[in-house]
């Protein structure tokens, strides 16, 4: 059968985004993942397990990692039929190469776009607005604001955290 008779895929509502064009998937779907807060370890529960995040907790949870990643903070190796490779490469967010003590002005739009473009990475979610802002109590420290919404989802989302420095090697 040529492809232009092939018949249009039916809009299910239980397939709220897609994260390529030809790969629809509900936010149930997303699987699990450790559960994980910035700047603290793994999450254990009271019977001493590991505590497991889905949904869209895990959705909102995968964006928390990438805007903590630094650059040169993650590497992920895969095999394929040509050997081993590196993927994600744009995984980390680049604002961590703009922070320093104190942030100059003339780097805070340039700061601003790095996490702008780190967000849109996760296809998972829309950026709709983000504002950040040299924090006025300490120093090397960046308060980002992130309005998103999940793709499938009507709720407006509200991020905001610190962007802290890292310590020099």
């Amino acid at each position: 059968m040529p492809m232009s008779s092939l018949p249009d895929p039916p809009q299910n509502p239980a397939l709220p985004y897609r994260r390529s064009s030809a790969y629809p998937r509900s936010v149930e779907g997303t699987g699990q993942d450790l559960s994980w807060t910035p700047g603290q370890d793994l999450q254990v529960g009271r019977s001493g397990d590991f505590v497991y995040q889905s949904g869209s907790d895990l959705i909102t949870q995968a964006l928390l990692r990438r805007l903590y990643t630094p650059p040169e903070g993650y590497r992920r190796w895969v095999r394929d039929v040509r050997g081993l490779r590196l993927a994600d490469v744009n995984y980390a967010n680049e604002a961590y190469r703009y922070l320093a003590a104190p942030l100059p002005e003339k780097h805070l739009a340039e700061l601003r776009d790095a996490v702008w473009n780190c967000a849109r990475q996760e296809a998972r979610i829309e950026v709709l607005r983000l504002t950040v802002q040299p924090s006025p109590v300490q120093a090397a420290k960046v308060e980002m604001d992130l309005f998103y919404r999940i793709r499938g989802e009507e709720e407006l989302r509200r991020m905001n955290h610190l962007l802290v420095s890292l310590p020099s090697p």
